[in-house]
Protein backbone atom coordinates (compact mmCIF):
# COMPACT_ATOMS: atom_id res chain seq x y z
CA UNK A 1 0.00 0.00 0.00
CA UNK A 2 1.80 3.81 -0.91
CA UNK A 3 -0.05 5.44 1.90
CA UNK A 4 1.96 2.46 4.28
CA UNK A 5 5.54 3.21 2.46
CA UNK A 6 4.50 7.18 3.04
CA UNK A 7 3.95 6.98 6.54
CA UNK A 8 6.88 4.68 6.92
CA UNK A 9 9.62 7.45 6.44
CA UNK A 10 8.31 9.99 4.53
CA UNK A 11 5.56 11.80 6.83
CA UNK A 12 6.43 15.50 6.41
CA UNK A 13 5.47 17.01 9.32
CA UNK A 14 7.13 20.95 9.10
CA UNK A 15 5.17 23.76 7.71
CA UNK A 16 6.94 24.33 4.84
CA UNK A 17 8.53 22.68 1.86
CA UNK A 18 10.86 24.32 -0.31
CA UNK A 19 12.75 23.11 -3.56
CA UNK A 20 14.14 24.86 -6.59
CA UNK A 21 13.47 28.28 -5.22
CA UNK A 22 9.92 27.30 -4.40
CA UNK A 23 8.12 26.51 -1.46
CA UNK A 24 4.55 25.15 -0.14
CA UNK A 25 3.52 26.43 3.19
CA UNK A 26 1.04 24.67 5.46
CA UNK A 27 -1.44 26.92 7.65
CA UNK A 28 -1.92 24.14 9.77
CA UNK A 29 -4.19 26.42 11.87
CA UNK A 30 -6.87 26.59 9.09
CA UNK A 31 -7.56 22.98 9.47
CA UNK A 32 -10.40 21.36 12.52
CA UNK A 33 -8.02 19.63 14.78
CA UNK A 34 -11.31 17.06 15.04
CA UNK A 35 -12.89 16.69 11.91
CA UNK A 36 -10.19 17.24 9.23
CA UNK A 37 -7.23 15.12 8.45
CA UNK A 38 -4.10 16.25 6.53
CA UNK A 39 -0.98 14.62 5.94
CA UNK A 40 1.80 15.65 3.65
CA UNK A 41 4.60 13.13 2.57
CA UNK A 42 7.64 14.22 0.77
CA UNK A 43 7.87 11.35 -1.68
CA UNK A 44 11.15 12.41 -4.07
CA UNK A 45 13.80 11.40 -0.90
CA UNK A 46 16.14 9.20 -2.71
CA UNK A 47 16.66 7.20 0.50
CA UNK A 48 12.85 6.70 1.10
CA UNK A 49 11.09 3.13 1.29
CA UNK A 50 8.55 4.79 -0.94
CA UNK A 51 10.98 5.95 -3.54
CA UNK A 52 13.75 3.07 -3.57
CA UNK A 53 11.37 -0.03 -3.14
CA UNK A 54 8.07 0.53 -3.83
CA UNK A 55 7.74 3.22 -6.62
CA UNK A 56 10.08 0.74 -8.18
CA UNK A 57 7.87 -1.97 -8.81
CA UNK A 58 5.67 0.40 -10.38
CA UNK A 59 7.84 1.97 -12.98
CA UNK A 60 9.54 -0.86 -14.92
CA UNK A 61 12.02 0.00 -17.93
CA UNK A 62 14.15 3.26 -15.92
CA UNK A 63 17.45 3.11 -14.90
CA UNK A 64 18.49 4.86 -11.62
CA UNK A 65 15.63 5.90 -9.12
CA UNK A 66 12.17 5.98 -10.26
CA UNK A 67 10.89 9.61 -10.82
CA UNK A 68 8.25 11.10 -8.90
CA UNK A 69 6.71 14.28 -7.68
CA UNK A 70 8.32 16.55 -4.82
CA UNK A 71 5.61 15.39 -2.03
CA UNK A 72 1.59 13.96 -1.57
CA UNK A 73 -0.80 15.69 0.17
CA UNK A 74 -3.82 13.70 1.71
CA UNK A 75 -6.66 15.45 3.05
CA UNK A 76 -10.04 14.33 4.25
CA UNK A 77 -12.72 16.61 5.79
CA UNK A 78 -14.20 13.59 8.38
CA UNK A 79 -18.15 15.01 9.26
CA UNK A 80 -19.27 13.58 6.13
CA UNK A 81 -18.16 9.80 5.43
CA UNK A 82 -19.73 9.83 1.77
CA UNK A 83 -17.05 12.44 0.71
CA UNK A 84 -14.23 11.21 -0.82
CA UNK A 85 -10.50 11.52 0.44
CA UNK A 86 -7.89 14.26 -1.54
CA UNK A 87 -4.88 12.90 -2.66
CA UNK A 88 -2.83 16.03 -4.19
CA UNK A 89 0.42 15.58 -6.16
CA UNK A 90 3.03 18.52 -5.96
CA UNK A 91 5.81 19.50 -8.00
CA UNK A 92 8.05 22.85 -6.66
CA UNK A 93 9.75 23.35 -10.04
CA UNK A 94 12.41 25.25 -11.53
CA UNK A 95 11.83 26.39 -15.50
CA UNK A 96 11.21 22.24 -16.62
CA UNK A 97 7.79 22.62 -16.40
CA UNK A 98 7.01 19.10 -18.60
CA UNK A 99 9.09 17.38 -16.66
CA UNK A 100 6.90 18.31 -13.43
CA UNK A 101 3.98 17.26 -15.67
CA UNK A 102 5.63 13.91 -16.19
CA UNK A 103 7.07 13.36 -12.62
CA UNK A 104 3.49 14.14 -11.64
CA UNK A 105 1.51 11.73 -13.85
CA UNK A 106 4.26 8.71 -13.52
CA UNK A 107 3.29 9.84 -9.24
CA UNK A 108 -0.04 9.43 -10.12
CA UNK A 109 0.48 6.03 -12.70
CA UNK A 110 2.22 4.39 -9.75
CA UNK A 111 -0.37 5.49 -7.17
CA UNK A 112 -3.39 4.13 -8.50
CA UNK A 113 -1.90 1.12 -9.65
CA UNK A 114 -1.09 0.00 -6.29
CA UNK A 115 -4.60 1.02 -4.92
CA UNK A 116 -6.57 -0.45 -7.78
CA UNK A 117 -4.30 -3.80 -6.77
CA UNK A 118 -5.65 -3.40 -3.31
CA UNK A 119 -9.09 -3.02 -4.78
CA UNK A 120 -9.43 0.27 -3.55
CA UNK A 121 -12.20 1.92 -5.82
CA UNK A 122 -10.51 5.12 -7.63
CA UNK A 123 -13.66 7.14 -7.73
CA UNK A 124 -13.31 7.03 -3.93
CA UNK A 125 -10.26 9.43 -4.39
CA UNK A 126 -10.71 13.33 -5.47
CA UNK A 127 -7.37 13.66 -7.52
CA UNK A 128 -5.72 16.85 -7.59
CA UNK A 129 -2.50 18.53 -8.95
CA UNK A 130 -0.42 21.44 -8.53
CA UNK A 131 3.29 22.79 -10.07
CA UNK A 132 4.91 25.75 -8.08
CA UNK A 133 7.14 27.53 -10.05
CA UNK A 134 9.51 30.82 -8.98
CA UNK A 135 9.90 31.18 -12.86
CA UNK A 136 7.26 33.46 -15.23
CA UNK A 137 5.06 30.72 -16.34
CA UNK A 138 4.63 30.27 -20.21
CA UNK A 139 1.56 31.83 -22.47
CA UNK A 140 0.56 28.52 -23.24
CA UNK A 141 0.61 27.60 -19.51
CA UNK A 142 -2.83 24.95 -20.34
CA UNK A 143 -0.78 23.44 -23.31
CA UNK A 144 1.92 22.65 -20.63
CA UNK A 145 -0.06 21.10 -18.11
CA UNK A 146 -2.84 19.37 -20.48
CA UNK A 147 -1.39 15.80 -19.83
CA UNK A 148 -2.72 16.58 -16.20
CA UNK A 149 -6.07 18.59 -17.26
CA UNK A 150 -7.02 15.46 -19.14
CA UNK A 151 -6.35 13.43 -16.15
CA UNK A 152 -7.56 15.48 -13.18
CA UNK A 153 -10.26 18.26 -14.68
CA UNK A 154 -9.48 21.55 -15.32
CA UNK A 155 -10.41 22.92 -11.89
CA UNK A 156 -8.25 20.13 -10.51
CA UNK A 157 -4.87 20.94 -11.62
CA UNK A 158 -2.89 24.69 -11.05
CA UNK A 159 0.13 25.91 -11.81
CA UNK A 160 1.35 28.71 -9.83
CA UNK A 161 4.42 31.15 -10.41
CA UNK A 162 5.05 32.17 -6.94
CA UNK A 163 7.99 31.87 -4.00
CA UNK A 164 5.59 30.58 -1.27
CA UNK A 165 1.84 28.75 -2.06
CA UNK A 166 -0.34 28.00 0.42
CA UNK A 167 -1.38 24.53 -0.55
CA UNK A 168 -4.40 24.03 1.88
CA UNK A 169 -7.63 26.28 0.45
CA UNK A 170 -6.55 24.46 -3.15
CA UNK A 171 -6.95 20.75 -1.67
CA UNK A 172 -9.59 21.88 0.40
CA UNK A 173 -11.62 22.84 -2.41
Amino acid sequence: MPLNSLLLDSLWYKNELKENKTSIQINRSTLSQSSETFLLFKSDNDQSHFKKTWLRKYQTGYTGNPNCCDAIAYYHDNTNSEKPVTICFIELKGKDLPTAVEQIKMTYEAVSAQLKEDKIPLSKIHWKAVIVTSYSLPRDKNTVIKPLIDKFSYDNVKLEHTNKYDILPFIKN
